[in-house]
């Protein structure tokens, strides 16, 4: 199943195919998170003109739509006592100087917050992959 996310509420979207998938299939096994924008950046790739409404636009899809896509998908796995989850990052998320300023920020939060969330989840039987 495949969805866009940009235009609709995040949460309720995430937790609409988890819901969804499970209806259907019975189960929910594997989520691939792989929410993410560059952003019109190219204009403001200098950190001191860089606009503050287009970092947050990026760091609201690329992050908190990965965060939300593991937070739903959690929910439908640990009942199960297994799962995984793999997110897309980029390999500005492991390398520096490599991109945009937002988008750069955004791949670096990801890795991030998979390896968090593994240390977290995967007591639950839930495992976790980061993809740069």
């Amino acid at each position: 199943m495949h969805e866009d996310i940009p235009e609709k509420p995040l949460g309720g979207l995430v937790m609409t195919v988890a819901l969804k998938t499970r209806m259907i299939v019975g189960k929910f096994n594997v989520l691939l998170n792989n929410a993410g924008v560059l952003g019109n950046q190219p204009k403001h790739r200098n950190i001191v003109d860089f606009d503050v409404n287009e970092f947050d636009r990026v760091m609201n899809v690329n992050i908190q739509g990965t965060a939300l896509g593991m937070k739903h998908a959690a929910h439908a796995m640990i009942p199960m006592g297994a799962g995984c989850i793999i997110s897309i990052s980029n390999v500005a998320g492991v390398m520096d100087g490599l991109g945009l300023h937002a988008y750069t920020a955004s791949k670096h939060a990801i890795v991030g917050l998979t390896k968090n969330a593994a240390c977290e989840l995967g007591r639950n039987g839930i495992r976790f992959n980061c993809i740069s």
